[in-house]
């Protein structure tokens, strides 16, 4: 603005509309043709004005585009053992054995919990070995989470019971809904060990 007005002495306005705003101004400048520069040598200053439209390539109420967002990234995490049980105490007491023998494990308060991220459902997918499964739990119970882990496409691990039902018959029920064997609570260690030594995670020399 101070450009046209200041340096040149001219004016500039602007009108807007639906379709975007209209920037014109004025300017006087000379116009000498080339016989008058040969006689006089001078230039004869001459009025004259000179509009210049401008249309703005948006709209004043018009927003700049956002960025694409970035497709969701899984990420997939390995560990040896899951633990699915709606007892706190349960879950410590079977992740501090686990670990006694310098494997990695994730706990799990619930079935749905597990099977989400076992099959991979949201950002994070998890992979283990062994899942020691709790029957009696809340949202999602053993039967079920055993069940949807079997009929998933990506699930590949051993699943092991872990209950206080223990009678023949409850065990067989157990089992018929896909665990490969039932551990008796309260669990003991040499349990969890055979456990390990059953599935490959352990050898029977690196048992400590």
């Amino acid at each position: 603005k101070d450009l046209i007005e200041k340096g040149f002495g001219g004016t500039i306005d602007v009108t807007s509309g639906s379709s975007g705003s209209t920037f014109f101004f004025e300017i006087p400048y000379e116009i000498r043709s080339e016989m008058e520069m040969n006689e006089t040598q001078r230039p004869v200053r001459r009025s004259h004005i000179g509009e210049t439209r401008i249309q703005t390539a948006l709209s004043d109420d018009s927003e700049p585009e956002s960025p694409p967002k970035l497709p969701n990234v899984q990420q997939t995490i390995a560990v040896d053992v899951v633990i699915v049980d709606d007892s706190a105490l349960n879950r410590n007491m079977l992740g501090k054995i686990v670990g006694m023998f310098g494997l990695s494990y994730r706990t799990f308060e619930n079935g749905r919990e597990a099977v989400d991220q076992l099959t991979g459902v949201g950002d994070e997918f998890l992979k283990c070995r062994i899942v020691l499964m709790d029957k009696e739990m809340p949202v999602m119970d053993g039967f079920a989470a055993t069940e949807a882990l079997r009929e998933s496409q990506t699930f590949r691990g051993h699943i092991v019971g872990v209950t206080g039902n223990v009678m023949e018959s409850q065990i067989r029920e157990f089992m018929s809904h896909g665990v490969e064997e039932v551990l008796a609570k309260p669990v003991k260690k040499a349990d969890i060990e055979n456990v390990l030594v059953r599935y490959g995670l352990l050898t029977d020399s690196a048992i400590p």
